[in-house]
């Protein structure tokens, strides 16, 4: 697929958002994720994104997408991936999230916008706005003494 030159920008948008989300998958044993991929069990990896999603975003603003992909290989680290969609009112963005050991990566599938401008800037600033209305605050601890 040939890149787009806003592509690199727009997964940045998206990755900023990312970072509690990803946690809460983090929490699920791997070899749990890399078993329901590998057996296409979607279903059950929808409930989890559903779930971990439900703590720093609106409802239904990201599902699971087609499915996703683990690399588990003698020679290389493990890796899984899994294909999102993130659903702003006025686009629709089609992504793979990468999760590795010690990192996360986004790599920008497809976006799809209800009312795309000429200006590729315009659009990319329409994402960031749309996607900020679905990011839940981060709650605060209150302490008490």
């Amino acid at each position: 697929m040939l890149r787009q030159q806003q592509s690199a920008e727009r997964e940045k948008i998206i990755a900023h958002v990312m970072g509690g989300f990803v946690s809460e998958l983090r929490l699920i044993d791997p070899i749990d994720l890399v078993t329901f991929l590998r057996l296409d069990l979607i279903s059950n990896l929808s409930d989890i994104i559903k779930s971990a999603a439900e703590l720093h975003f609106a409802p239904e603003f990201i599902v699971m997408g087609q499915g996703g992909d683990a690399t588990v290989d003698w020679s290389e680290p493990l890796a899984i991936d899994l294909d999102l969609v993130m659903q702003p009112a006025g686009a629709t963005v089609n992504f793979t999230l990468r999760m590795l050991s010690d990192a996360a990566e986004v790599r920008l599938a497809y976006i799809s916008f209800d009312h795309p401008s000429d200006d590729p800037e315009q659009n990319t600033h329409f994402l960031r706005q749309a996607i900020s209305k679905y990011t839940l605050a981060p709650k605060r601890a209150r302490y008490v003494s």
